[in-house]
């Protein structure tokens, strides 16, 4: 086996760190409500790929067998101040065709504590996992393939939130996080990498002062923003500010209006989005009831709008609708530490995106690249749940205004996913997506369509068995950008 590499040895000193935070709350004296798990488990798989090295339409495919033993732990504590989670797998993969092998390593992990009564919460977010960086070059549904547009990519977040009274008159929130995001991708000297994509620090901080509750029809808030990304690379630095009064008028139960005005700014590179105006701000909420939430906020720069639009309609006791709509200027290291920050564990799905629904790292838009960019944005998320079916159905669309003498790309798409508890023993599940991105002002299309199907057996108190399928199809008006894969994979997994 070859010797570890230096991104390796990163990654195991960031996972011992989660384990020393571990390790200290161990000590501390246990309570009769705490909670703690702990859970290690194995998995061993064998996968059929028909094309290994995820080669494009015309060249040869080499399809083959490839043996995958991933152990892992995942930590569960909850004392009465203090919430500390994490779960870690280690995939190993061996090529049965030239008898090669990858390590992968996977991670994600939380930890949130409240001190002087619940005012100061300091909260940290860590994630390791592989993306595809160029999203016009190698890309599959499955694992089991190789491909050096897979990357590992490292994403912590540390954050502090003070929030407190100003006796009933007014509330105090401040705020700052750190964030860092680490890949091999940054190496201009490996010929491998398509695109690159910098080595990041960035820092978000926040202030709001607000009415307290002594204010009830009429409600105010004076509030500041400011972030900024340093690039280990030669693009840039990203930086934006917002500062901003606003109010808020509430004639009765069912609708508010606000309004502002504020200064918003950028250190944008290019005229289209440079950006350091006045703006007047302005935006209705309705809640006729409790199944219905809409509002929508406009920001009136002159030059340009900022939108913002969130609609929620839970249109029965199982059934529910959410669509959002944004506007913003950001980075792709900022994107990534959002992302992370809104994810949770969900005891069904596993990770999930903040929503309920569980996140799929293969479903990347754009390429990770040091370019800043202007995003639009549409989400919409249908869930619907019945007492052994749950489904979903999602579509999106984006549009990016690169902060760079190149033309605007637009994604839309959707997703479906369907699960079936057929008995306490046995479920089984499927998950649909078509994607269509216009690249370079649409000089180049592509179309992604993938599915998977996954039958899943518990064998024991300590066993599961299961057997999936999944499917890759990716067409482009670019012949060098088709591909496909088809994967049939067999897995055990133990918990100990």
């Amino acid at each position: 086996m070859a010797a570890m590499s230096q991104s390796d040895k990163g990654i195991l000193v960031k996972v011992s760190g989660f384990l020393l935070a571990f390790v200290i709350l161990l000590s501390r004296p246990i309570a009769a409500q705490s909670i703690i798990e702990i859970d290690v488990r194995g998995e061993w798989k064998a996968t059929y790929s028909d094309n290994l090295n995820l080669a494009i339409d015309g060249e040869t495919k080499e399809g083959g067998i490839v043996l995958n033993a991933s152990p892992g732990f995942d930590v569960r504590l909850k004392f009465a101040k203090t919430e500390f989670a994490i779960d870690y797998w280690m995939d190993y993969f061996y090529f049965l065709d030239d008898k090669s092998t990858d390590i992968r390593h996977n991670l994600f992990g939380t930890f949130d504590t409240y001190l002087f009564d619940r005012k100061l919460n300091i909260s940290a977010r860590a994630g390791i996992q592989q993306e595809f960086i160029d999203r016009q070059g190698g890309y599959s549904n499955s694992d089991a393939n190789r491909s050096n547009n897979r990357r590992t990519i490292q994403n912590y977040n540390t954050s502090a939130q003070w929030r407190s009274r100003v006796f009933d008159l007014a509330n105090l929130e401040m705020g700052y996080r750190f964030g860092q995001v680490y890949s091999p991708a940054d190496d201009l000297d490996d010929e491998t990498l398509t695109v690159n994509f910098s080595d990041t620090i960035s820092h978000n901080l926040t202030g709001t002062l607000s009415s307290g509750k002594r204010f009830h029809n009429f409600e105010w808030k004076v509030s500041g923003n400011y972030q900024r990304v340093e690039k280990s690379l030669i693009e840039e630095d990203f930086s934006e500010w917002r500062y901003a009064a606003e109010g808020e008028f509430k004639p009765n139960r069912f609708i508010s209006f606000d309004f502002g005005y504020g200064i918003r700014g950028n250190n944008a590179q290019t005229d289209k989005l440079d950006l350091d105006n006045r703006f007047w701000s302005y935006g209705v909420s309705l809640k006729p009831g409790p199944k219905l939430n809409l509002s929508f906020n406009r920001e009136d720069l002159g030059s340009r709008n900022y939108d913002t639009l969130s609609v929620y309609y839970q249109i029965t006791s199982r059934v529910n609708f959410r669509l959002t709509h944004s506007v913003d200027f950001t980075s792709n290291a900022l994107g990534l530490a959002d992302r992370l920050q809104q994810t949770n564990f969900e005891q069904e799905f596993g990770i999930d995106d903040g929503t309920g629904l569980p996140v799929d790292d293969s479903d990347i838009s754009f390429s990770l690249s040091d370019i800043d960019y202007e995003q639009y944005i549409w989400n919409g998320t249908l869930t619907w749940n019945k007492k052994r079916d749950s489904f979903y159905f999602t579509g999106n669309r984006e549009r990016r205004v690169f902060d760079a003498d190149i033309p605007n790309s637009w994604s839309w798409g959707g997703s479906a996913g369907w699960e079936r508890q057929i008995n306490r023993l046995t479920t089984i599940s499927a998950t649909v997506s078509y994607r269509k991105n216009f690249i370079d002002g649409g000089n180049r299309i592509d179309e992604y369509k993938t599915g998977a199907v996954d039958w899943q057996k518990t064998l024991s108190k300590y066993f599961k068995a299961a057997l999936s399928y999944a499917y890759t199809r990716r067409s482009s008006t670019d012949p060098t950008g088709n591909l496909s894969e088809n994967a049939i994979t067999f897995y055990l997994r133990g918990t100990f």
